[in-house]
């Protein structure tokens, strides 16, 4: 346990370090200052850092150039979220509190000497048929779904069209249609924020192991 809060104590201290983000409707972007670092030793230590963290790091680095400082790696990350049909089955424990949702996603690392950025885009969903933890498979949810996933606010126009969709295959009354389709903006919301975290953390982990590289 001591292990664990320390280690969020530091990541906190990486968020709070007055570093800011620039959020775009799919994608988050991160300027770091890494002085006395070298483009070379940037890119050696953000490499390591992708081979502890992918299982098959070749297969998700798509770019990987030294000479102009950029690396690409495209992968899947899975995000938790409250789920929206608790609210009319509270005492139902098959019912489980949190949903789980499978992104991809690409990171691209532009790197100098004691700099580099990091831009992270959402660039799909892995189809809810293959989520084993999703057995709904409704291919139309998944593109309003991404439409929902906006780190900027999911827009209105997003949120109406996924309701209007979901009301017609929700099989209960009126009231609990209503009480679920309530929640569908903060169920929302929850996603994109517990996403953010979950983005700046990958962040502030991969400014550790550049802190942490070397003897």
């Amino acid at each position: 346990m001591k292990k664990i809060v320390l280690g969020l104590l530091l990541i906190v201290g990486f968020y709070s370090n007055a570093q800011e983000y620039k959020l775009e409707e799919k994608s988050v972007t991160g300027i770091f200052e890494a002085n006395g670092k070298t483009k070379a030793e940037l890119f050696s230590a953000i490499n390591k850092w992708i081979s502890i963290n992918y299982n098959s790091p070749k297969s998700v680095i798509q770019l990987n150039d030294l000479e102009s400082g950029t690396i690409i790696v495209n992968g899947v990350n899975s995000v938790f979220y409250k789920n929206n049909y608790k609210i009319i089955y509270p005492k139902n424990s098959s019912v489980e509190i949190y949903d789980e949702l499978e992104l991809k996603h690409s990171i691209e690392l532009s790197i100098k000497d004691n700099k580099y950025r990091i831009i992270y885009k959402i660039i799909g969903l892995i189809p809810y048929e293959q989520q084993p933890t999703n057995k709904i498979k409704w291919t139309k949810m998944e593109t309003l779904t991404l439409d929902c996933i906006n780190f900027n606010n999911p827009t209105e126009a997003s949120i109406l069209a996924y309701n209007i969709f979901l009301e017609d295959k929700l099989n209960v009354n009126r009231e609990k249609k209503e009480l679920i389709l309530s929640e569908t903006k903060p169920m929302f919301d929850d996603l994109v924020a517990n996403l953010l975290t979950q983005i700046k953390r990958n962040m502030a982990e991969i400014q550790m192991a550049i802190k942490n590289d070397g003897w």
